[in-house]
């Protein structure tokens, strides 16, 4: 059987290969199949774990179905299956018979290609508008605004004609000569791209109609190219008298103004009404960062930031915002703090994040120090450039509140509070990548960056609690080592995802965001168990926690589905949800279990737990329990003093081992002259809980009153073990 099942898998592998032809082909089946695979093994797995429950631990009378509809978990994937059913019916699909419905939807979802496939048709409709022919070859060689490392487009295709055979092609059967410099200029811009620059100037020279749109325009980026800036400029000053649009040639005139550091120039840009409107906004914030001048560089990083902002991209952010906004107020289970403080802290976290791209532009305009320019740069520029700067924005506000305010009264409320700055953090950023043509990013950064900005955040407070809490010293090293740590975390992260050699390795970018899940994890749990205000009975439902998020993050997955449904059609959003549901749910069982286990013991320091299968018990479930404790032998200690009742009202470590339980007697246990009101009870299998029905064996201690369970580090010598006891 298991070597049926090894040709089988051989053999989806290789069919999928040999279908795809190609790396990116066959990274899309593979993602496919494992999304298939974990699609199954979810719905199998949970499957089998409500069957095994129904049939061993369920002591009811409903049927099965309705015994599994009493989980939320089943609800959910109802819902999701009717939700992807509706969406099917309802949603309209593009239609790609009409050109301008490829181009726009081409544009929309950053495919090249099928911008391509209608900009041709629209060039062959209309063979002298010279802006088709210019889309059609920018999208074909996937540069420009589409990026030149798309690795969705290929020209290697057998199936595709190159634009350089269909501009050779019109030329070879084309008599008019208007139309035969149509065909040189499409070859002279194949040429360009190609990066074949002496052949197509040569091309541009060759053509007789001098004053054919475009043709100015490619000699100008060819003298650009060879550092000729004023022959560039006189070129695409050419360009703009014979009346091609400025928002072709503004963005390259203001380039060549920027690289001889022309400010003159690029104001006289900015004052001309008419070319104003198409000069990015990326050179006047270059100007007013050089010229000093505040107000107007403030004014167009607003105006930048808002460009980008859409209405799917503002819901999909405030979604994510209140899932993870919640999420903390769960784990904060003192509730000493309104939620209007901590939404005050939200948005100052937001409006600290302005703050970061005068550093950005400092950085770039003035020192000339940027991502892009090799390996090691790259990975200095992400620890300084981006994780210094980022981490010192976001903990400011913090600080600010922490120093004058009374806000920040426990550990926990220094988990919290830089958790919310880092999350106003995540909210403005997001907004900068939830334009229409990112909506399949909304799920991934909700449920990655947004965590990865507040646990950073959280590290620089956690150096605090521990010089304040743990160890007593003075909290400045603790302030500025944590802080480094952070920042090093955070360009260790990013150096996977923006240097282009790294990238091939980007899954270790996925590797340090569990391991950083782990440790956010052990910052609030440890902040939680040092909290002065603890008492006993303070738990949190570790389940309750994890269904909340599983519930949370599928929601905003789905959110995105719908969207991706809407703009774009279903075909788009059954493709990349069932994508999506390969790593997306993989990270988010890491996400989940990570994040949910919190297991308080009052006084404890945990240090790093990495996830397990074996120790993930919820040891706290027996606190609140009421339980009859009887002789676990005849003749032992307590035998004759039992059966007493009582109720488990605490838990608390003793000798490295946190799993003992304060259980208090209905009515004090006489022994002799002696009343125990209170002992401790530990179970005798290490990894079981404490509840009744399961006649469990306990161990007894007593211990020499509460000044013994008082001290920060308990005496052996004040404890004693005195007989085994079953539990009912």
């Amino acid at each position: 059987m298991r070597k049926l099942f090894l040709v089988m898998g051989w053999m989806l592998l290789s069919f999928g290969g040999l279908r795809a032809a190609s790396y990116e082909g066959w990274l899309a089946y593979t993602q496919g199949l494992f999304s298939l695979v974990v699609v199954f093994m979810a719905l199998g797995t949970g499957l089998l774990a409500l069957l095994f429950n129904y049939k061993n631990n369920y002591r009811g009378d409903l049927p099965f179905w309705k015994y599994a509809w009493n989980f939320s978990l089943v609800k959910l994937t109802v819902f999701t299956f009717a939700l992807i059913l509706v969406s099917t019916i309802a949603f309209p699909r593009p239609d790609m018979n009409d050109p301008y419905e490829k181009v726009e939807f081409g544009q929309y979802r950053n495919l090249p290609r099928l911008a391509a496939e209608g900009y041709k048709e629209l060039a062959h409709k209309n063979p002298f508008v010279m802006e088709y022919h210019y889309e059609y070859v920018v999208a074909s060689y996937a540069r420009d605004k589409w990026g030149t490392d798309n690795t969705m487009v290929t020209l290697d295709d057998p199936e595709e004609e190159r634009p350089y055979d269909f501009y050779t092609r019109l030329l070879m059967r084309s008599n008019d000569r208007k139309l035969r410099d149509v065909a040189i200029l499409g070859i002279a811009m194949c040429n360009y791209f190609e990066s074949l620059t002496s052949l197509a100037e040569e091309e541009l020279h060759m053509m007789e109609g001098k004053w054919m749109p475009f043709r100015h325009f490619f000699l100008g980026r060819i003298a650009a190219r060879y550092g000729k800036r004023e022959e560039a400029l006189a070129h695409f000053r050419q360009e703009l008298e014979y009346g091609t649009s400025p928002a072709y040639l503004v963005p390259y005139l203001a380039r060549e103004y920027k690289n001889g550091d022309d400010l003159e120039a690029i104001s006289t840009l900015i004052e001309d009404p008419e070319l104003e409107p198409h000069l990015p906004l990326y050179f006047k914030r270059y100007l007013y960062t050089k010229q000093s001048d505040l107000e107007p560089y403030l004014m167009a990083m607003l105006t930048d930031w808002l460009d980008n902002v859409a209405v799917i991209g503002l819901l999909g952010a405030l979604g994510g915002l209140l899932v993870w906004f919640v999420f903390l107020r769960k784990v904060d289970i003192f509730k000493r703090t309104p939620w209007a403080p901590q939404a005050a802290m939200v948005l100052l976290g937001g409006v600290s994040a302005f703050s970061a791209f005068p550093f950005y532009d400092f950085l770039e305009f003035e020192l000339n120090f940027g991502p892009g320019e090799g390996f090691w740069s790259d990975f200095f520029y992400c620890i300084v450039g981006i994780g210094l700067i980022e981490e010192l924005v976001k903990i400011i506000p913090f600080l600010v509140i922490l120093r004058f305010t009374n806000l920040i009264r426990g550990p926990l409320d220094y988990i919290i509070y830089a958790s919310l700055s880092g999350l106003g953090f995540a909210f403005v950023e997001n907004l900068l990548y939830f334009d229409p043509a990112n909506i399949s990013i909304i799920h991934g950064r909700v449920l990655i960056t947004t965590v990865f900005h507040m646990f950073a955040t959280s590290t620089v407070a956690y150096g605090l609690v521990l010089a304040k809490y743990r160890f007593r010293q003075h909290p400045l090293p603790w302030l500025l080592g944590a802080f480094v740590m952070s920042a090093l975390f955070h360009g260790f992260y990013d150096f996977w995802l923006i240097n282009n050699q790294a990238s091939g390795f980007y899954f270790l970018a996925y590797v340090i965001f569990i391991f950083a899940t782990f440790l956010y994890a052990s910052y609030i749990n440890n902040s939680l168990n040092n909290s002065a205000i603890f008492r006993g009975r303070t738990v949190l439902d570790m389940n309750h926690l994890a269904s909340y998020l599983l519930v949370a993050l599928v929601i905003v997955l789905l959110f995105e589905y719908v969207c991706l449904n809407f703009v774009y059609g279903v075909s788009v959003g059954n493709n990349s949800l069932f994508r999506s549901l390969g790593m997306g749910s993989f990270l988010m069982f890491f996400v989940v279990l990570n994040l949910s286990y919190i297991d308080v013991v009052q006084g404890e320091w945990f240090g790093l737990r990495l996830w397990n299968f074996d120790s993930r018990q919820n040891y706290n479930k027996a606190i609140g329990q009421q339980l009859t404790l009887k002789p676990a032998r005849k003749g032992s200690v307590l035998a004759n003093f039992l059966p007493v009742k009582g109720e488990v009202i605490a838990r608390l470590k003793l000798a490295q081992d946190n799993r003992y339980f304060l259980f208090e007697f209905d009515q004090p246990l006489k022994l002799g002259p002696h009343e125990l009101e209170y002992v401790l009870l530990r179970s005798r299998d290490k990894n079981a809980v404490i509840e009744p029905g399961y006649q469990m064996e306990v161990a007894v201690v007593i211990f020499r009153g509460r000044e013994a369970l008082l001290k920060e580090k308990k005496e052996r010598r004040d404890f004693k073990h005195l007989d085994y006891v079953v539990v009912h």
